[in-house]
């Protein structure tokens, strides 16, 4: 059974210039390695709309807000997505949880849009 995502990233830089998770026409994914840390100035999760969740086969719709965070020139990016299952006696529940953030916190994101500030 695939993942179904209810955010994908996109990251700005300092030259005005943006690298999405997802290329807009095709659905191509670039991967988070390829993201250039040193000219980033906000990264943000964004929603699925209907027909952007069409051309990315993983994406699910929804009402989702955006998050987005500002970053300086001495921010280290931190993203990890969790995917994992609870069992309810015979039943099988799938989870994703979305972590952003820096060295100073780490927001962590349900699968519902629910934000929890952490300290690290």
């Amino acid at each position: 059974m695939k993942t179904i995502l209810k955010y994908f990233w996109i990251v700005e830089y300092n030259d005005g210039t943006a690298l999405p998770q997802f290329d807009p026409d095709t659905g191509k994914e670039n991967l988070f390695k390829t993201i250039n840390q040193s000219k980033m100035i906000r990264f943000g999760l964004y929603p699925f709309s209907f027909n952007f969740s069409k051309i990315v086969d993983c994406g699910a719709p929804s009402l989702l807000s955006k998050i987005v965070i500002n970053l300086s020139s001495k921010d280290k990016l931190f993203f990890r997505r969790r995917n994992y299952i609870e069992r309810r006696g015979r039943i099988e529940c799938r989870h994703i949880e979305y972590l952003i953030g820096t060295q100073d916190y780490v927001l962590h994101i349900d699968e519902f849009g629910n934000i929890e500030v952490k300290k690290e």
